[in-house]
């Protein structure tokens, strides 16, 4: 006589069987450790299956993959998305960003929907419930954003059974598009250059408005990475996935960096106490200055400049702005902004290129011999 199969096997470390009340057995599987610990219940009509999908499960995880099957939920792959493939991709304080928003604002909704089944219908449903509760324009935007990101991923890994990006396929909420209107006119601009002069910082101003480097990145810049005789810098931490660029350095900019450089010399020999971060734009000690003190700092500027308080950020579309009216073309614009592709340059400065094909037509009017 056979003897009936255990209620549950347990092996330390490599899951669990269970059969319930109802005669189903259960895989069970649990990854991560402390807050990142998440538990994967797969299902299955017989007990050969459940040791099958176990093993699968587990070969997975030994291999740094989700523990993924075709009963695998949204939420499910979100969690093992946001613990495993999300970490050292972004900045810190965007990485935090990215799992509110997936937690607070996606999984709720369609964390139980199985990831094979999720449909362009399930992220308009995400948007509706956010508009509902009040969130602004470009909070949704952004969640849809980051939702559509780790969809990609779920995609490109081919084992999840999601075959297209759905996130994708619907339309961010009207008004969220980059916000550029808050640019600087050239006039305002040097305005701005002539309050800084002599700042102790009036350094970062002049790389911004040439340059057009994000604020991030400006405060992340190293001195091993300029090269103010070749007149060269690598931007290293960088928002997208391009990794490593550079930027060719204006003279003026390159001038403001050596006397930038000069100043920090001194100051470095009469600290008391100094951090050697090699850091371009640093505080008094050396460390890392805070974004939220350079925008108090900018802020000052703008408003002693006479032009209000503008986003940081406005210098990004100053600089993007000034290089595209002189005839820089769009490709080598976007190289120099860091953008993941020309269509994110396109997309938003599209109400500059009008003004561009009109010189363009003007310029081409007597090419030909033609008057």
């Amino acid at each position: 006589m056979a003897t009936a199969e255990p209620r549950e096997r347990r092996e330390r470390g490599a899951g669990s069987i269970y059969q319930d009340k109802d005669g189903v057995y259960h895989a069970v599987i649990e990854t991560g450790s402390g807050s990142n610990r998440r538990r994967k219940n797969m299902k299955a009509a017989t007990y050969e299956q459940a040791v099958e999908r176990l093993a699968e499960a587990r070969r997975r995880v030994d291999n740094g993959l989700p523990p993924t099957d075709p009963t695998t939920t949204t939420g499910a792959w979100l969690e093992w998305w946001l613990d495993n493939v999300l970490p050292g991709t972004v900045a810190t304080t965007t990485e935090r960003s990215y799992r509110a928003n997936l937690r607070n604002h996606v999984i709720p909704v369609v964390g139980r929907v199985r990831l094979s089944a999720l449909t362009a219908e399930h992220v308009v449903q995400i948007m509706r419930t956010m508009e509902a509760a009040g969130r602004k324009p470009k909070s949704i935007a952004l969640t849809k954003a980051v939702l559509c990101r780790a969809l990609s991923d779920a995609v490109k890994m081919d084992t999840t059974g999601l075959r297209r990006n759905v996130a994708s396929m619907v339309r961010a909420p009207a008004g969220t598009g980059a916000k550029t209107s808050d640019r600087l006119t050239a006039e305002m601009a040097e305005a701005v250059l002539a309050t800084v002069a002599g700042d102790r910082l009036a350094a970062l101003a002049v790389l911004a408005l040439y340059t057009g480097m994000r604020q991030a990145e400006c405060l992340d810049l190293r001195w091993q990475n300029v090269d103010l005789d070749g007149g060269w810098l690598q931007v290293v931490k960088s928002k997208t996935r391009s990794g490593v660029r550079q930027v060719a350095l204006p003279a003026p900019v390159v001038d403001a960096l050596r006397q930038h450089r000069a100043a920090q010399r001194v100051e470095r020999m009469a600290a008391k106490t100094w951090i050697d971060a090699d850091l371009v734009f640093a505080t008094t000690l050396g460390t890392r200055i805070h974004r939220r003190w350079i925008l108090r700092w900018w802020h000052r500027q703008c408003i002693a400049a006479g032009i209000g308080r503008r986003r940081f950020h406005a210098t990004r579309h100053t600089a993007a702005t000034v290089m595209l009216n002189r005839g820089v073309p769009v490709e080598v614009v976007s190289k120099v902004l860091g953008h993941k592709s020309i269509a994110v340059t396109l997309g938003t400065y599209a109400e500059v290129l009008p003004g561009l094909q009109r010189g363009a037509a003007d310029m081409m009017a007597g090419a030909f011999g033609q008057t």
